[in-house]
């Protein structure tokens, strides 16, 4: 049977979101290595117009994954152009 959760949600409040999808959908990660990916394609402020993964979700996803009282190994890892320069590319990094 297939499980879908849909739930309404801030950045303010998504670290609620991300427990409940995480007690939804539990994984078992002892052991493993788990890669967080995150997205930067545009530099700038996240809470006005960059496009990037919000670090509020990123940072409760990650809390999350630590939480877990199995051992992982986590890794944070980034996608994604940042921008046409490198240095627009760095601003997102």
């Amino acid at each position: 049977m297939k499980k879908v959760l849909v739930m309404e949600s801030t950045y303010d409040t998504c670290r609620e979101a991300v427990d409940r999808a995480f007690a939804a959908f539990p994984m078992d990660v002892r052991g493993k290595l788990v890669a967080v990916k995150m997205n930067a394609l545009k530099p700038g402020d996240p809470d006005q117009f960059a496009y990037v993964t919000h670090y509020r979700l990123l940072e409760a996803v990650i809390q999350e994954l630590k939480s877990s009282p199995n051992p992982l190994t986590l890794s944070v890892v980034g996608c994604g152009g940042g921008g046409p320069t490198p240095l627009a590319n760095q601003l997102c990094w």
